[in-house]
């Protein structure tokens, strides 16, 4: 997050996107190392342990607040209209009565789970477990505005916002898809863990990458080859699973038992099944997703319209010129 907050603050410094990505990636940092000697072994009054646990306490609302901004202000560092300038003001106006309340309520913090050093007793009322409540409807907010932003978004904004929304559903596809497996078998919750860590980076580069437009137009390759190869490893899978059952059901009442012959044959059928399917679904999705055919065409006259006029313009200049030369040249002037 702090490089991509760093090239968006150095290329595009009046894009508050970047500023705001490096000011949640300073917090975490500090919060990282706060957690890390509030927690390390030694005697509980060492030197600077207090202020420790006192900040790992508060500074992820700082952290959320950059987030928001960025939310907010993605992809040209302005909110989408003065309604959501103000939600905007709500949203982190909540952040900071939740950074308040998560710096001096006393009781266990919520990062560390040990005693707020500098927990107020007039506070003593409000349960530590509702200090970060006010950040939820403040995040629900900023990913509203992203909703209402690509509802009115049109050409290179439109294409900005699809990486970062693409990026979203991936990782709340992942993230369903973890927690089903975490059910079924409780012995890949380590392996959903590290996915997770490893797919949340994905959202600050996607914004880097649609902000600074870098292969901005890939990502309509990427949706149709996530869409079709999508939907082909289910469909597959799918009928890999329900295959075996019914040739391994099929051999049983056969033979008598179960027979590998079953699923050497699903399989065969599943690859043989693969190349016709995959053909079907790519035209499916071109059709949903690609232009139609009168369209492309349109789209190649204009272009080829554009290039004649260009060349028309361009033999102009050259002919502009030529005569500026010639008559400067008659005056006894120099070229």
């Amino acid at each position: 997050m702090g490089w991509v907050g760093y090239l968006i603050a150095t290329r595009q410094p009046r894009n508050a996107v970047g500023w705001a990505f490096l000011v949640a990636a300073i917090a975490i940092a500090i919060d990282g190392a706060a957690h890390e000697y509030a927690l390390r072994p030694g005697p509980s009054n060492e030197p600077g342990r207090d202020l420790a646990i006192w900040i790992d306490g508060w500074t992820w609302a700082v952290a959320t607040a950059g987030m928001l901004i960025a939310f907010y202000r993605f992809p040209d560092g302005r909110p989408v209209g003065p309604v959501w300038r103000n939600l905007e003001r709500v949203s982190l106006a909540l952040v900071g009565s939740a950074l308040l309340l998560s710096a001096f309520v006393p009781g266990p913090t919520l990062s560390s789970g040990l005693s707020n050093p500098y927990g107020l007793a007039t506070l003593s009322a409000i349960s530590p477990a509702l200090t970060n409540a006010p950040g939820s409807p403040a995040m629900l907010l900023a990913v509203a505005s992203l909703v209402a932003r690509f509802r009115r978004s049109r050409g290179i904004e439109r294409q900005q916002l699809k990486w970062l929304v693409t990026t979203v559903v991936v990782l709340l596809l992942v993230t369903i898809l973890m927690n089903t497996l975490q059910l079924v078998s409780p012995g890949t919750a380590s392996l959903a863990q590290i996915i997770l860590i490893l797919g949340i980076p994905l959202i600050p580069i996607s914004i880097g990458i649609a902000v600074l437009r870098y292969r901005l137009y890939e990502i309509d390759t990427l949706i149709n080859r996530a869409l079709v190869y999508g939907a082909l490893t289910a469909i597959l899978a799918g009928l890999y699973t329900a295959g075996i059952g019914v040739f391994q059901r099929l051999f049983g009442t056969i033979v008598g038992e179960h027979s590998e012959s079953g699923i050497v044959l699903v399989t065969l059928l599943v690859a043989a099944a693969f190349t016709p399917l995959r053909a079907r679904l790519q035209q499916a999705v071109d059709r949903r997703f690609k232009p139609a055919p009168a369209d492309r065409q349109r789209a190649a006259a204009s272009a080829s319209s554009l290039d004649t006029e260009l060349a028309a313009l361009r033999a102009d200049v050259d002919g502009l010129r030529r005569d500026l030369r010639e008559h400067i040249g008659r005056s006894g002037g120099t070229t």
